[in-house]
């Protein structure tokens, strides 16, 4: 094969670039929208081309063999269709000596891969990871070259970090590059310019995790706004033959438990379990860890919240416990004295439990026939966490909490919104409005219940902005408004 590309540029785009004496893996971008593209192939004359695509039977629907020296197929990519293979087979006689000769044949290979974006005349410059690990070692790196084209990428992260950091370079000065991370608050990037992303403890506690960090590009250059993502993913979990010897939690006050249901007691530790999760308090402040590796020489590194620190001469080190989330992940990592290499990573999962409760939590709804002012999920008692989703100019929300005073005489309930305390009472039944600051698309709300006979409890509801309802309403308004509506989560607050 002497070339090998895809067209229309840039519907379609092929990220790497064709080697004839390289079959693949070829990886093609294709736009959300793109219903077909071509695939063109050129070799030497009476050379058959054959093009197909692999269907979901296993079968490849090859043409004809082609031998005039090139052949272009239309590839049909159905809107359902994310991901999926071409191949490009040619056939040669290869003349052997004494004057004989054999049939021949090599294969292509093409990964047609649909990004969640269509094509824009708003570009990003370049876009890169921060590296933060030993250079071409499968991290902290873009999978592949950067190529304005192509609107997808992904990156590794080491197994026990929180954070990824990110720099572009913008195609034209005045262009705005806005990025977001999952459906947190959108950041103003700028040229040369890191931008460190933290990620949410979910990401954190689940091996194949993934996050998205999406970019907007807003160009009055170009008259148009284009899109980047970044998908994060988690470098496998370090396991070698070296071991803990022991896991001791609050002096031992503090049990283990099994890591993916929290319900049965690990006692004693078993070394050869990998995962485990704690129960504590609703607002424990602290947890003790006493982390002790089998072989003494051994070093012992516990990382939290991407802080790592030693644990030394079997003496506990104390940790801060999360005042945001009711839940911490500890990353343990023993090493061996021999050889750093060998190491293997323990998990251990603190959840923070509550021991006082809401019977219920509303939010007040004056049009219940639209999608806005509704939890997600229904509120139930021994769910902490919730999301409502709220109009793109919404100005305020009012929430009504009750308290569960089964057991208590007395009870407090408080309210933080981004972790600043806005109303509290000794109350049974709780109103409260809050303002939204329009200069913001996210909302963390926190609801705290304490009694008086010592029970504590947390409820967490994230409050998000119509996002996408405002990016299609934007995309009907002038260059101008369009570029100070999308920057309004910029203002200074």
């Amino acid at each position: 094969m002497t070339n090998l590309r895809v067209e229309p540029s840039p519907d379609a785009v092929m990220s790497e670039t064709f080697n004839g004496t390289n079959y693949g893996d070829y990886h093609v971008y294709i736009g959300k929208s793109v219903e077909e593209f071509d695939v063109i192939a050129e070799s030497y004359q009476n050379v058959g081309i054959q093009i197909g695509k692999v269907l979901p039977d296993g079968s490849v629907d090859y043409n004809d063999p082609a031998v005039d020296g090139a052949y272009r197929k239309t590839i049909d990519t159905p809107l359902d269709e994310d991901n999926f293979t071409v191949l490009v087979k040619i056939t040669y006689d290869k003349i052997l000596p004494g004057g004989d000769s054999e049939e021949r044949s090599a294969v292509y290979t093409l990964k047609v891969i649909r990004a969640p974006y269509d094509k824009s005349n708003a570009y990003l410059a370049d876009l890169a990871v921060i590296e933060e690990d030993e250079p071409n070692n499968g991290k902290y790196e873009l999978d592949k070259n950067y190529n304005k084209l192509i609107r997808l990428y992904e990156t590794v992260i080491d197994y026990t970090d929180n954070s990824v950091s990110l720099v572009i370079k913008k195609e034209y000065e005045n262009d705005t590059v806005l990025a977001q991370l999952g459906t947190e608050n959108q950041v103003e990037m700028f040229t040369d310019i890191a931008q460190e992303f933290i990620l949410p403890i979910s990401f954190m506690e689940d091996d194949d995790a993934t996050a998205n960090i999406d970019f907007t590009v807003i160009s009055p250059e170009a008259d148009d706004v284009g899109y980047y993502r970044v998908v994060v993913r988690r470098s496998e979990r370090a396991q070698s033959k070296i071991r803990l010897d022991n896991l001791v939690l609050d002096d031992g006050d503090t049990d283990l438990y099994d890591y993916d249901t929290s319900s049965t007691v690990i006692d004693p530790f078993d070394s050869e379990t990998f995962k485990y999760s704690a129960i504590v308090q609703a607002g424990q402040e602290s947890i003790n860890i006493l982390a002790a590796s089998r072989e003494p020489a051994d070093t012992v590194i516990i990382t939290h919240n991407g802080v790592s620190t030693e644990n030394v001469d079997n003496v506990p080190n104390d940790y801060d416990l999360s005042t945001t989330s009711n839940e911490d992940i500890f990353f343990i990592t023993v090493y061996s004295s021999l050889d750093e290499t060998e190491k293997t990573t323990y998990v251990l999962k603190v959840i923070q439990q509550n021991t006082a409760f809401l019977t219920n939590l509303e939010v007040t709804d004056d049009n219940p026939d639209d999608e806005y002012y509704e939890l997600d999920p229904e509120f139930e008692q021994n769910t902490i966490s919730y999301t409502v989703k709220v109009p793109v100019l919404a100005q305020e929300i009012e929430f009504t909490a009750t308290a569960d005073t089964t057991d208590s005489a007395e009870t407090t309930i408080a309210v933080k919104l981004d972790n600043v305390e806005i109303d509290r009472q000794v109350t049974d039944q709780l109103v409260t409005v809050a303002r939204l600051d329009l200069s913001k698309t996210v909302y963390n709300f926190e609801f705290i219940i304490t009694n008086d006979v010592g029970g504590a409890g947390r409820y967490k509801v994230k409050v998000i902005r119509d996002h996408d309802k405002l990016v299609s309403n934007y995309k009907q308004l002038s260059e101008v408004t369009l570029i100070q509506l999308l920057t309004v989560t910029m203002l200074p607050q």
